[in-house]
């Protein structure tokens, strides 16, 4: 007998209350259903901890490493302001949980109700850049490749700056993938990957930020690849000549052995010329004031003409004339030689007189 025979065939109780069937959606109305969706979506940054993360500042110098410049920061920020659903209180509190000092002693006496652009005035006139947009430009046309600086990573370090300028009013923020992209070929020295990507032909129609990071992290896998197979098949090269080059160098023992003998020899020959030349000059020094002294000393008595003078009239010393002298003015010493020369010239005229 089928289940569905049996059910009719038992009696039925006539006294008992007919049950009431309701369907699903009659528990969980869809109306119902839309209310909770939109209230949860729409607080769900109040529940979810990741979303409400805001990395900390504190505006001390240099920045440490766990902290965020007050650029980045400022960014959070106006991300958070965008969120209508967020009151003025809640956006405080984030602003004041994400500050440490000495940032956090700027505002700390705000009231909590106080006006979030309020508080950021105060924020921007301690921490904010002051520069004019036309010299951040400035400053952003004159920023090159640094040494050991990836192309990607150099325009990764352009578009930050190129972002600040853009936030000061120094260019138009339709402008900002022209200006990128010129900035990039005139301060990138990888001239390979400039002309594979060809990037000059494009500066009347250049790509978006994203497109031209994506091109050139492209290129440099490329090349980073290119170079490691290269390195491996060098590599490989080498170890296969490095017998042959081992044979070269057994055959050549010897001679490098006896070039290496006549080397040592002739280093003690010329270490024995040095010590003769310098014993040779040390003998010329000691004796050259001496006949020096013997070329500017006067004449003895003895000689046949008078006495002449033989120092400088400017300072007295021996071997040079007043012309071409260079030293200082010593008259006590010109005189002390003059009256020298007196005495030796009226000897010789005493010698000179004929006798009575």
């Amino acid at each position: 007998m089928r289940p569905n025979q049996k059910r009719q065939a038992e009696p039925t109780n006539l006294g008992a209350k007919p049950k009431i069937s309701l369907a699903h959606a009659d528990f969980n109305p869809p109306d119902v259903q839309r209310v909770v969706v939109e209230h949860v979506v729409h607080h769900s940054s109040l529940t979810d901890p990741g979303l409400s993360h805001i990395r900390s500042f504190s505006g001390r110098t240099p920045k440490p490493a766990n902290e965020s410049d007050y650029e980045s920061w400022r960014t959070q920020i106006n991300l958070l302001l965008a969120d209508k659903n967020l009151s003025t209180l809640t956006v405080n509190r984030r602003i004041m949980e994400s500050l440490l000092i000495p940032a956090a002693e700027l505002v700390k006496g705000l009231e909590p109700d106080t006006s979030p652009a309020v508080l950021l005035r105060v924020l921007d006139a301690a921490f904010g850049t002051m520069q004019d947009g036309e010299e951040l430009f400035t400053q952003f046309l004159n920023t090159l490749q640094n040494p050991g600086e990836g192309p990607s990573n150099y325009l990764q370090r352009l578009q930050r700056k190129l972002t600040v300028v853009v936030k000061r009013g120094g260019v138009l923020a339709a402008e900002t993938d022209k200006h990128l992209l010129r900035q990039f070929v005139s301060g990138c020295w990888d001239n390979d990957i400039i002309t594979k990507l060809r990037l000059d032909q494009q500066k009347a129609t250049p790509p978006a930020f994203a497109e031209l990071l994506l091109l050139i992290r492209t290129e440099e896998d490329r090349q980073q690849m290119k170079e490691t197979l290269m390195q491996k098949h060098i590599g490989s090269s080498s170890a296969k000549q490095r017998p042959s080059l081992q044979s070269q160098y057994a055959c050549s023992c010897e001679s490098t052995c006896s070039s290496r003998a006549e080397l040592k020899e002739l280093k003690k020959q010329m270490q024995q010329l040095q010590n003769q030349m310098s014993v040779f000059f040390s003998e010329h020094r000691s004796s050259a004031p001496k006949s020096a002294k013997r070329q500017t000393e006067p004449r003895s008595s003895q000689s046949g003409t008078k006495p002449r003078p033989w120092y400088c009239f400017n300072c007295g010393e021996d071997g040079h004339v007043s012309s071409s002298c260079k030293n200082v003015a010593n008259p006590n010493l010109v005189d002390q030689k003059r009256k020298q020369l007196r005495n030796q010239q009226k000897a010789w005229n005493n010698q000179k007189m004929p006798l009575n």
